[in-house]
Protein backbone atom coordinates (compact mmCIF):
# COMPACT_ATOMS: atom_id res chain seq x y z
CA UNK A 1 0.00 0.00 0.00
CA UNK A 2 1.68 3.22 -1.11
CA UNK A 3 2.12 6.40 0.42
CA UNK A 4 1.26 9.72 -1.19
CA UNK A 5 2.88 12.01 1.21
CA UNK A 6 5.07 10.71 3.76
CA UNK A 7 8.48 12.23 4.25
CA UNK A 8 11.67 10.84 5.28
CA UNK A 9 11.87 10.67 8.87
CA UNK A 10 16.21 9.18 8.44
CA UNK A 11 17.96 12.13 10.58
CA UNK A 12 21.02 13.55 9.02
CA UNK A 13 24.62 12.26 10.50
CA UNK A 14 25.60 15.16 12.66
CA UNK A 15 28.98 14.13 13.12
CA UNK A 16 30.78 17.53 11.49
CA UNK A 17 27.95 19.63 13.28
CA UNK A 18 28.53 17.99 16.55
CA UNK A 19 32.80 18.66 15.77
CA UNK A 20 32.46 22.17 15.36
CA UNK A 21 29.83 22.79 18.02
CA UNK A 22 32.18 20.59 20.32
CA UNK A 23 35.44 23.29 19.26
CA UNK A 24 33.34 25.77 20.18
CA UNK A 25 32.68 24.85 23.05
CA UNK A 26 35.73 23.88 23.94
CA UNK A 27 37.46 27.73 22.76
CA UNK A 28 36.96 28.92 26.56
CA UNK A 29 38.69 26.34 27.69
CA UNK A 30 41.63 26.50 25.75
CA UNK A 31 42.30 29.51 25.82
CA UNK A 32 42.55 29.21 29.62
CA UNK A 33 45.04 26.29 29.11
CA UNK A 34 47.61 28.75 26.87
CA UNK A 35 46.79 31.52 29.37
CA UNK A 36 48.29 29.42 32.15
CA UNK A 37 50.89 27.69 30.22
CA UNK A 38 51.99 31.35 29.44
CA UNK A 39 52.07 32.04 33.03
CA UNK A 40 54.27 29.05 34.19
CA UNK A 41 57.08 30.06 30.68
CA UNK A 42 56.51 33.86 32.16
CA UNK A 43 58.06 32.62 35.77
CA UNK A 44 60.68 30.18 34.26
CA UNK A 45 61.73 33.48 31.75
CA UNK A 46 61.88 35.34 35.71
CA UNK A 47 63.91 32.27 36.81
CA UNK A 48 66.73 32.49 34.38
CA UNK A 49 66.69 35.87 34.80
CA UNK A 50 67.49 36.02 38.13
CA UNK A 51 69.94 33.87 37.52
CA UNK A 52 71.60 36.05 34.76
CA UNK A 53 71.28 38.83 37.01
CA UNK A 54 73.58 37.12 39.50
CA UNK A 55 76.03 35.69 37.39
CA UNK A 56 76.26 39.21 36.48
CA UNK A 57 76.59 40.82 39.55
CA UNK A 58 79.21 38.28 40.23
CA UNK A 59 81.19 39.15 37.33
CA UNK A 60 81.50 42.86 38.34
CA UNK A 61 82.28 41.96 41.65
CA UNK A 62 85.21 39.00 40.28
CA UNK A 63 86.25 42.47 38.15
CA UNK A 64 86.55 44.56 40.76
CA UNK A 65 88.73 42.61 43.07
CA UNK A 66 91.39 41.33 40.22
CA UNK A 67 91.06 45.50 38.97
CA UNK A 68 91.41 43.98 35.84
CA UNK A 69 88.23 44.78 33.17
CA UNK A 70 89.08 41.97 31.76
CA UNK A 71 88.24 39.48 34.40
CA UNK A 72 84.34 41.02 33.99
CA UNK A 73 84.01 39.18 30.29
CA UNK A 74 86.04 36.06 31.29
CA UNK A 75 83.76 35.42 34.51
CA UNK A 76 80.47 36.42 32.71
CA UNK A 77 81.87 34.31 30.02
CA UNK A 78 82.81 31.20 31.82
CA UNK A 79 79.55 31.41 34.12
CA UNK A 80 76.97 32.32 31.04
CA UNK A 81 78.62 28.94 29.72
CA UNK A 82 78.20 26.93 32.62
CA UNK A 83 74.18 27.94 33.20
CA UNK A 84 73.81 27.12 29.10
CA UNK A 85 75.26 23.60 29.51
CA UNK A 86 73.51 22.93 33.16
CA UNK A 87 70.04 24.17 31.89
CA UNK A 88 70.59 22.11 28.70
CA UNK A 89 71.48 19.22 30.53
CA UNK A 90 68.63 19.61 32.74
CA UNK A 91 66.12 20.09 29.94
CA UNK A 92 67.07 16.91 27.83
CA UNK A 93 66.36 14.91 30.94
CA UNK A 94 63.47 16.76 30.97
CA UNK A 95 62.36 15.65 27.77
CA UNK A 96 62.70 12.63 28.20
CA UNK A 97 60.80 12.19 31.30
CA UNK A 98 58.35 13.91 29.56
CA UNK A 99 57.95 12.50 26.39
CA UNK A 100 53.81 11.12 26.15
CA UNK A 101 53.23 7.93 25.77
CA UNK A 102 50.67 6.43 22.54
CA UNK A 103 47.58 4.52 23.02
CA UNK A 104 48.23 1.15 22.46
CA UNK A 105 45.96 -0.09 19.81
CA UNK A 106 44.25 -2.96 20.19
CA UNK A 107 45.11 -6.29 18.07
CA UNK A 108 41.68 -8.18 17.01
CA UNK A 109 42.06 -10.83 19.49
CA UNK A 110 42.63 -8.22 22.46
CA UNK A 111 39.47 -6.11 21.58
CA UNK A 112 37.09 -6.26 24.88
CA UNK A 113 34.03 -6.98 23.02
CA UNK A 114 32.96 -8.66 19.85
CA UNK A 115 32.00 -7.11 16.84
CA UNK A 116 28.13 -7.50 16.24
CA UNK A 117 27.56 -8.14 12.71
CA UNK A 118 23.99 -9.10 11.38
CA UNK A 119 24.51 -11.96 9.26
CA UNK A 120 24.58 -11.54 5.31
CA UNK A 121 24.39 -15.02 4.72
CA UNK A 122 21.86 -17.33 3.27
CA UNK A 123 20.55 -18.00 6.57
CA UNK A 124 19.76 -15.00 7.99
CA UNK A 125 15.62 -14.57 7.59
CA UNK A 126 15.29 -17.35 9.97
CA UNK A 127 17.74 -15.64 12.73
CA UNK A 128 15.47 -13.82 15.03
CA UNK A 129 15.07 -9.73 14.61
CA UNK A 130 18.34 -8.29 16.32
CA UNK A 131 20.05 -11.48 17.25
CA UNK A 132 23.76 -10.58 16.53
CA UNK A 133 26.36 -12.81 15.07
CA UNK A 134 29.62 -11.98 16.43
CA UNK A 135 32.56 -11.43 13.99
CA UNK A 136 35.69 -10.80 14.86
CA UNK A 137 37.48 -10.72 11.65
CA UNK A 138 35.19 -7.46 11.63
CA UNK A 139 36.75 -5.71 14.15
CA UNK A 140 39.60 -4.90 11.50
CA UNK A 141 37.65 -2.04 9.69
CA UNK A 142 37.64 0.37 12.78
CA UNK A 143 41.24 -0.43 13.83
CA UNK A 144 43.80 2.25 12.14
CA UNK A 145 46.27 -0.15 9.34
CA UNK A 146 49.31 2.76 10.99
CA UNK A 147 50.22 3.95 13.84
CA UNK A 148 53.40 6.64 14.96
CA UNK A 149 56.53 6.28 15.54
CA UNK A 150 57.39 5.09 19.15
CA UNK A 151 61.12 4.58 19.15
CA UNK A 152 62.04 7.74 21.22
CA UNK A 153 59.36 6.93 23.73
CA UNK A 154 61.18 3.62 24.10
CA UNK A 155 64.49 5.02 24.41
CA UNK A 156 62.98 7.83 27.02
CA UNK A 157 61.82 4.96 29.06
CA UNK A 158 65.22 3.12 29.17
CA UNK A 159 67.40 6.13 29.71
CA UNK A 160 64.96 7.86 32.54
CA UNK A 161 65.13 4.37 34.32
CA UNK A 162 68.56 3.90 34.07
CA UNK A 163 69.10 7.28 35.00
CA UNK A 164 66.52 6.88 37.90
CA UNK A 165 68.41 3.51 38.87
CA UNK A 166 72.27 4.91 38.56
CA UNK A 167 71.01 8.16 40.59
CA UNK A 168 70.19 6.39 43.42
CA UNK A 169 72.94 3.68 43.71
CA UNK A 170 75.67 6.44 42.64
CA UNK A 171 74.33 9.30 44.25
CA UNK A 172 77.53 10.13 46.87
CA UNK A 173 79.82 9.39 43.31
CA UNK A 174 78.10 11.96 41.52
CA UNK A 175 78.25 14.37 44.68
CA UNK A 176 81.90 13.95 44.86
CA UNK A 177 82.78 14.41 41.39
CA UNK A 178 80.27 17.59 41.53
CA UNK A 179 82.54 18.99 44.01
CA UNK A 180 86.07 18.00 42.08
CA UNK A 181 84.67 19.51 39.03
CA UNK A 182 84.03 23.00 41.07
CA UNK A 183 87.30 22.51 42.62
CA UNK A 184 88.60 22.61 38.81
CA UNK A 185 85.88 25.55 38.06
CA UNK A 186 88.09 27.69 40.66
CA UNK A 187 91.20 27.27 39.18
CA UNK A 188 89.49 28.55 36.15
CA UNK A 189 88.73 31.15 37.99
CA UNK A 190 91.72 32.91 39.06
CA UNK A 191 90.88 35.55 41.84
CA UNK A 192 87.11 35.25 42.04
CA UNK A 193 86.12 34.20 45.32
CA UNK A 194 83.89 31.64 45.82
CA UNK A 195 83.76 30.67 42.47
CA UNK A 196 82.94 26.52 43.77
CA UNK A 197 80.24 27.17 45.56
CA UNK A 198 78.76 29.41 42.29
CA UNK A 199 79.67 26.13 40.45
CA UNK A 200 77.51 24.20 42.27
CA UNK A 201 74.46 26.71 42.86
CA UNK A 202 74.62 26.80 38.90
CA UNK A 203 74.69 23.63 38.38
CA UNK A 204 71.87 23.11 40.39
CA UNK A 205 69.51 25.82 39.68
CA UNK A 206 70.19 25.89 35.93
CA UNK A 207 69.63 22.14 35.86
CA UNK A 208 66.34 22.33 37.84
CA UNK A 209 64.82 25.07 36.19
CA UNK A 210 65.93 23.48 32.57
CA UNK A 211 64.55 20.10 33.27
CA UNK A 212 60.88 21.66 34.96
CA UNK A 213 60.58 23.85 31.89
CA UNK A 214 61.20 21.30 29.69
CA UNK A 215 59.55 18.48 31.08
CA UNK A 216 56.33 21.09 31.52
CA UNK A 217 56.68 22.03 27.45
CA UNK A 218 57.07 18.51 26.65
CA UNK A 219 54.00 17.56 27.96
CA UNK A 220 52.26 20.53 27.13
CA UNK A 221 53.09 21.95 23.88
CA UNK A 222 54.84 19.19 22.35
CA UNK A 223 52.04 16.99 23.17
CA UNK A 224 49.49 19.43 21.36
CA UNK A 225 52.30 19.17 18.29
CA UNK A 226 52.00 15.20 18.78
CA UNK A 227 48.50 15.10 18.64
CA UNK A 228 48.19 17.42 15.58
CA UNK A 229 50.53 15.21 13.86
CA UNK A 230 49.06 12.52 14.49
CA UNK A 231 45.21 13.58 13.64
CA UNK A 232 46.67 15.36 10.44
CA UNK A 233 45.77 12.17 7.98
CA UNK A 234 42.83 12.08 9.62
CA UNK A 235 41.23 15.63 8.64
CA UNK A 236 38.15 15.47 7.43
CA UNK A 237 37.56 16.38 4.13
CA UNK A 238 35.00 19.14 4.62
CA UNK A 239 33.21 19.22 0.97
CA UNK A 240 32.89 15.23 1.19
CA UNK A 241 31.31 15.05 4.62
CA UNK A 242 28.40 17.49 3.50
CA UNK A 243 28.03 15.61 0.63
CA UNK A 244 27.49 12.41 2.90
CA UNK A 245 25.16 14.60 4.80
CA UNK A 246 22.85 15.83 2.13
CA UNK A 247 23.12 12.22 0.85
CA UNK A 248 22.22 10.59 3.87
CA UNK A 249 19.46 12.89 4.50
CA UNK A 250 17.35 11.93 1.40
CA UNK A 251 15.28 9.10 1.62
CA UNK A 252 16.08 5.83 -0.30
CA UNK A 253 12.56 5.08 -0.65
CA UNK A 254 10.45 7.21 -2.61
CA UNK A 255 7.42 7.58 -0.24
CA UNK A 256 6.35 11.16 -1.24
CA UNK A 257 4.31 10.43 -4.50
CA UNK A 258 1.41 8.49 -5.33
CA UNK A 259 2.65 5.15 -7.21
CA UNK A 260 -0.69 3.87 -7.36
CA UNK A 261 -1.69 6.72 -10.38
CA UNK A 262 1.22 4.93 -12.76
CA UNK A 263 -0.45 1.95 -14.58
CA UNK A 264 3.57 0.86 -14.88
CA UNK A 265 4.17 0.87 -10.88
CA UNK A 266 3.88 -2.22 -9.81
CA UNK A 267 6.67 -1.43 -6.75
CA UNK A 268 7.64 0.90 -4.74
CA UNK A 269 10.17 2.94 -6.58
CA UNK A 270 13.72 4.71 -5.54
CA UNK A 271 13.75 8.78 -4.37
CA UNK A 272 14.81 10.91 -6.36
CA UNK A 273 18.53 10.95 -6.64
CA UNK A 274 20.63 14.91 -5.40
CA UNK A 275 22.89 15.86 -7.36
CA UNK A 276 25.49 14.46 -4.35
CA UNK A 277 24.84 11.33 -4.92
CA UNK A 278 26.97 11.48 -8.35
CA UNK A 279 29.96 11.88 -5.56
CA UNK A 280 29.50 8.41 -4.34
CA UNK A 281 28.86 6.50 -7.56
CA UNK A 282 32.08 7.29 -8.77
CA UNK A 283 33.55 5.49 -5.90
CA UNK A 284 33.88 2.13 -5.33
CA UNK A 285 33.47 0.54 -1.70
CA UNK A 286 36.85 0.56 -1.25
CA UNK A 287 37.72 3.73 -1.32
CA UNK A 288 35.56 4.70 1.59
CA UNK A 289 37.34 5.66 4.78
CA UNK A 290 36.10 3.03 7.47
CA UNK A 291 33.39 5.30 8.51
CA UNK A 292 29.58 4.28 8.92
CA UNK A 293 28.42 7.71 7.58
CA UNK A 294 30.30 7.51 4.45
CA UNK A 295 29.17 3.78 4.18
CA UNK A 296 25.19 5.07 5.02
CA UNK A 297 25.87 7.64 1.75
CA UNK A 298 27.31 5.29 -0.44
CA UNK A 299 24.71 3.03 0.60
CA UNK A 300 21.99 5.63 -0.61
CA UNK A 301 23.49 6.56 -3.50
CA UNK A 302 23.85 3.13 -5.24
CA UNK A 303 20.39 1.97 -3.83
CA UNK A 304 19.06 5.53 -5.97
CA UNK A 305 20.67 4.44 -8.90
CA UNK A 306 19.39 0.76 -8.65
CA UNK A 307 22.50 -1.03 -7.28
CA UNK A 308 20.44 -2.17 -4.60
CA UNK A 309 22.70 -4.90 -3.74
CA UNK A 310 25.59 -3.16 -3.41
CA UNK A 311 23.81 -0.87 -1.21
CA UNK A 312 23.09 -4.09 1.04
CA UNK A 313 26.44 -5.27 1.16
CA UNK A 314 27.08 -1.14 2.15
CA UNK A 315 24.68 -1.04 4.66
CA UNK A 316 25.75 -4.05 6.38
CA UNK A 317 28.85 -2.78 6.86
CA UNK A 318 27.82 0.72 7.97
CA UNK A 319 25.25 -1.11 10.52
CA UNK A 320 28.50 -2.98 11.87
CA UNK A 321 30.45 0.36 12.40
CA UNK A 322 27.45 1.51 14.16
CA UNK A 323 25.35 -1.11 15.09
CA UNK A 324 23.40 1.13 17.41
CA UNK A 325 22.31 3.95 14.81
CA UNK A 326 18.51 2.87 13.93
CA UNK A 327 18.69 5.27 11.06
CA UNK A 328 20.76 2.83 9.51
CA UNK A 329 18.39 -0.30 10.31
CA UNK A 330 15.68 2.50 8.41
CA UNK A 331 17.98 2.58 5.47
CA UNK A 332 17.93 -0.98 5.05
CA UNK A 333 14.32 -1.39 5.47
CA UNK A 334 13.92 1.07 2.41
CA UNK A 335 15.93 -0.82 0.65
CA UNK A 336 15.05 -4.11 1.16
CA UNK A 337 11.59 -2.78 0.04
CA UNK A 338 13.17 -1.46 -2.90
CA UNK A 339 13.95 -5.38 -3.49
CA UNK A 340 10.31 -6.54 -2.94
CA UNK A 341 11.75 -7.90 0.24
CA UNK A 342 9.18 -6.97 2.69
CA UNK A 343 9.79 -9.64 5.67
CA UNK A 344 13.13 -8.62 5.27
CA UNK A 345 12.32 -4.79 5.70
CA UNK A 346 10.15 -6.03 8.20
CA UNK A 347 12.61 -7.32 10.67
CA UNK A 348 14.77 -4.18 9.68
CA UNK A 349 12.21 -1.68 10.85
CA UNK A 350 11.97 -4.33 14.33
CA UNK A 351 15.01 -3.76 15.40
CA UNK A 352 15.09 0.15 14.96
CA UNK A 353 12.00 0.26 17.17
CA UNK A 354 13.75 -1.61 19.59
CA UNK A 355 16.22 1.34 19.46
CA UNK A 356 13.90 3.66 19.01
CA UNK A 357 11.00 2.67 20.93
CA UNK A 358 7.00 4.40 20.05
CA UNK A 359 9.19 6.32 17.43
CA UNK A 360 6.21 8.19 15.61
CA UNK A 361 7.65 7.96 12.08
CA UNK A 362 9.44 4.60 12.75
CA UNK A 363 5.85 3.38 13.70
CA UNK A 364 4.69 4.99 10.29
CA UNK A 365 7.20 3.23 8.16
CA UNK A 366 6.48 -0.10 9.84
CA UNK A 367 3.09 0.37 9.10
CA UNK A 368 3.65 0.84 5.52
CA UNK A 369 5.47 -1.91 5.15
CA UNK A 370 3.28 -4.10 6.84
CA UNK A 371 0.56 -4.04 4.08
CA UNK A 372 2.71 -5.78 1.80
CA UNK A 373 2.90 -8.76 3.92
CA UNK A 374 1.27 -11.83 3.65
CA UNK A 375 -2.37 -11.85 5.35
CA UNK A 376 -3.50 -12.54 8.37
CA UNK A 377 0.13 -11.29 10.20
CA UNK A 378 0.30 -8.17 7.19
CA UNK A 379 -3.10 -6.44 8.18
CA UNK A 380 -3.42 -7.12 11.93
CA UNK A 381 0.57 -6.25 12.85
CA UNK A 382 -0.90 -2.65 10.40
CA UNK A 383 -3.85 -2.15 12.29
CA UNK A 384 -2.02 -2.89 15.84
CA UNK A 385 0.50 -0.39 15.01
CA UNK A 386 -2.13 2.02 13.64
CA UNK A 387 -4.15 1.83 16.70
CA UNK A 388 -1.12 2.52 18.40
CA UNK A 389 -0.52 5.77 16.34
CA UNK A 390 -4.15 6.96 16.59
CA UNK A 391 -4.14 6.86 20.11
CA UNK A 392 -2.51 10.23 19.97
CA UNK A 393 -5.31 12.94 19.13
CA UNK A 394 -3.38 14.80 16.24
CA UNK A 395 -2.75 11.45 14.55
CA UNK A 396 -6.91 11.36 13.99
CA UNK A 397 -6.30 13.99 11.16
CA UNK A 398 -3.16 11.83 9.86
CA UNK A 399 -4.29 11.53 5.82
CA UNK A 400 -1.51 9.03 5.69
CA UNK A 401 -2.67 7.10 8.89
CA UNK A 402 -6.39 6.81 7.78
CA UNK A 403 -5.49 5.84 4.43
CA UNK A 404 -2.95 3.21 5.69
CA UNK A 405 -5.70 1.95 8.12
CA UNK A 406 -9.00 2.10 5.46
CA UNK A 407 -6.80 -0.33 3.41
CA UNK A 408 -5.64 -2.72 6.69
CA UNK A 409 -9.40 -2.96 7.27
CA UNK A 410 -10.12 -3.59 3.84
CA UNK A 411 -7.43 -6.18 3.61
CA UNK A 412 -8.93 -7.66 6.69
CA UNK A 413 -12.68 -7.76 5.24
CA UNK A 414 -11.32 -9.14 2.18
CA UNK A 415 -9.40 -12.54 4.27
CA UNK A 416 -12.47 -13.10 6.56
CA UNK A 417 -15.75 -12.76 4.18
CA UNK A 418 -16.00 -15.96 3.43
CA UNK A 419 -14.22 -17.29 6.98
CA UNK A 420 -15.55 -15.42 9.72
CA UNK A 421 -18.84 -12.69 9.17
CA UNK A 422 -18.72 -10.99 12.05
CA UNK A 423 -15.00 -10.12 11.53
CA UNK A 424 -16.10 -8.62 7.90
CA UNK A 425 -18.95 -6.93 9.51
CA UNK A 426 -16.45 -5.43 12.13
CA UNK A 427 -13.60 -4.58 9.23
CA UNK A 428 -15.67 -2.88 7.05
CA UNK A 429 -17.41 -0.85 9.68
CA UNK A 430 -13.91 0.24 10.57
CA UNK A 431 -12.79 0.73 6.81
CA UNK A 432 -16.11 2.59 6.02
CA UNK A 433 -14.90 4.94 9.25
CA UNK A 434 -11.25 5.62 8.10
CA UNK A 435 -12.74 6.55 4.33
CA UNK A 436 -15.25 8.89 5.85
CA UNK A 437 -12.83 10.61 7.63
CA UNK A 438 -10.39 10.94 4.87
CA UNK A 439 -13.03 12.11 2.93
CA UNK A 440 -14.39 14.66 5.24
CA UNK A 441 -10.11 16.04 5.36
CA UNK A 442 -9.68 15.92 1.13
CA UNK A 443 -13.16 17.03 -0.14
CA UNK A 444 -11.08 18.02 -3.54
CA UNK A 445 -12.25 15.05 -5.89
CA UNK A 446 -8.22 15.59 -7.68
CA UNK A 447 -6.65 15.07 -4.03
CA UNK A 448 -4.07 12.45 -4.29
CA UNK A 449 -5.54 10.68 -1.37
CA UNK A 450 -9.22 10.94 -2.99
CA UNK A 451 -7.49 9.29 -6.60
CA UNK A 452 -5.60 6.86 -4.15
CA UNK A 453 -9.16 5.71 -2.89
CA UNK A 454 -10.55 5.33 -6.37
CA UNK A 455 -8.01 3.26 -7.51
CA UNK A 456 -8.43 0.81 -3.76
CA UNK A 457 -11.82 0.53 -4.18
CA UNK A 458 -11.82 0.30 -8.29
CA UNK A 459 -8.24 -0.13 -10.02
CA UNK A 460 -9.67 -0.31 -13.47
CA UNK A 461 -11.14 3.19 -13.23
CA UNK A 462 -7.73 4.83 -11.99
CA UNK A 463 -5.10 2.09 -13.48
CA UNK A 464 -3.87 0.82 -10.37
CA UNK A 465 -2.12 -1.90 -9.93
CA UNK A 466 -3.27 -5.03 -8.42
CA UNK A 467 -1.05 -5.37 -5.61
CA UNK A 468 -3.07 -1.65 -4.22
CA UNK A 469 -6.24 -2.80 -4.67
CA UNK A 470 -7.11 -2.88 -0.68
CA UNK A 471 -10.75 -1.81 -0.81
CA UNK A 472 -12.10 -3.76 -3.92
CA UNK A 473 -13.79 -6.23 -1.31
CA UNK A 474 -16.23 -3.11 -0.86
CA UNK A 475 -16.77 -2.95 -4.75
CA UNK A 476 -20.31 -2.05 -5.41
CA UNK A 477 -20.93 -1.37 -1.80
CA UNK A 478 -23.36 1.84 -2.03
CA UNK A 479 -21.99 3.05 0.74
CA UNK A 480 -17.97 3.12 -0.27
CA UNK A 481 -19.61 3.59 -4.05
CA UNK A 482 -21.16 7.42 -2.61
CA UNK A 483 -18.35 8.17 -0.42
CA UNK A 484 -15.50 7.63 -3.20
CA UNK A 485 -17.40 8.19 -6.45
CA UNK A 486 -19.45 10.79 -5.09
CA UNK A 487 -22.56 7.95 -6.66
Amino acid sequence: MPDPQLGNSVAPPSGLGALERSAEASAPASMLFVAQLTTIERLAVQFFGMLLLLVFIYSIAASITSASPAAFFHAIGVLLALILAAAAAGGLLGFLFGIPRSLQRPSIGQLSAPVLEPAMRSDAGSRPPGEPVVNQAAAAVSIPFYSSNTNLEDISDWVTKIIVGLGLIQAKTIASRLWVAASSFKAAMPGALGSDVLFMLICLAASVGGFLFFYLETRTRIVLLFVYAESAAKVVDRSKAEAASKVNQTPILDVTSNPMLDADARAPRPAPAPKEDAKFLSLTIDKLKKDAAEFSAWASAQARAGNLQAANTALQQAITLAPGDKDLLVKLAETHALQGRWNDAARALAEAEEIGKDDPELLKRDLFVSLYLQPPDGFARAISIADKLMANPQAAKDTNLLLWLAAAQGQRAGYYKDRDPAQYEDARTKALQAVQTLVDLQPEPASPYRKALRGMLDPSRETTPQIDNDLEIFKGDPAFEKLIFGS
